[in-house]
């Protein structure tokens, strides 16, 4: 359903230390998890986000080291130093990098979109790295791309990509210092 957790302010928190899968409402922005301002979330054994969004403001804290796949949502990553080490599983999905913010995401070796979505790193020095990402499939559907995208100094990082199989996949690497890495 449309659940949200929203934890922001100092020593603000929501604690859920058995919630192991969360599943959202399709079609609403109000359902998923945001930290903010020194708020934190603690849910170490969450393993599955389904339609729902996370967003980690630069101060906020959550644990992510234990997701292991995510679908159908949107993660906003203003923090660096973000664990997603543990994420094997990421379809239509769209992740955001900003303002000098590093993420990566070394346990994906395969993304693929079904419906729109974007990966994006936006401001100089903001990374996002796909190190070990070897295949990328974008949306059959009519009118839906995947867009890979940097913009004003952002980098995106897909070294060992070899495969771009089918559907809409479009690069855009836009602004001064902006790189898109393929091999």
């Amino acid at each position: 359903g449309a659940v949200y957790f929203d934890s922001d302010g100092a020593n603000s928190l929501i604690n859920l230390p058995e919630l192991t899968q969360f599943t959202g409402y399709f079609n609403s922005t109000s359902a998923g998890f945001r930290v903010a301002s020194q708020g934190e979330i603690r849910i170490p054994k969450l393993q599955s986000i389904a339609v729902g969004n996370l967003a980690v403001g630069t101060e906020g804290i959550i644990d992510t080291a234990a997701l292991e796949s995510f679908s159908i949502g949107t993660i906003y990553i203003y923090r660096t130093g973000q664990d997603f080490s543990g994420l094997t599983s990421l379809v239509t999905a769209g992740i955001y990098t900003y303002a000098g913010v590093t993420a990566s995401f070394p346990g994906l070796t395969s993304y693929q979109a079904t419906l729109e979505r974007t990966l994006q790193a936006s401001g100089a020095n903001s990374v996002l790295s796909f190190p070990n990402l070897t295949t990328l499939t974008g949306p059959q559907v009519g009118g839906n791309e995947l867009f890979v995208t940097t913009r004003s100094g952002g980098q995106i990082q897909m070294p060992a990509l070899t495969t771009v199989p089918s559907g809409a996949v479009y690069f855009d690497s836009d602004g001064a210092n902006s790189l898109i890495n393929l091999p």
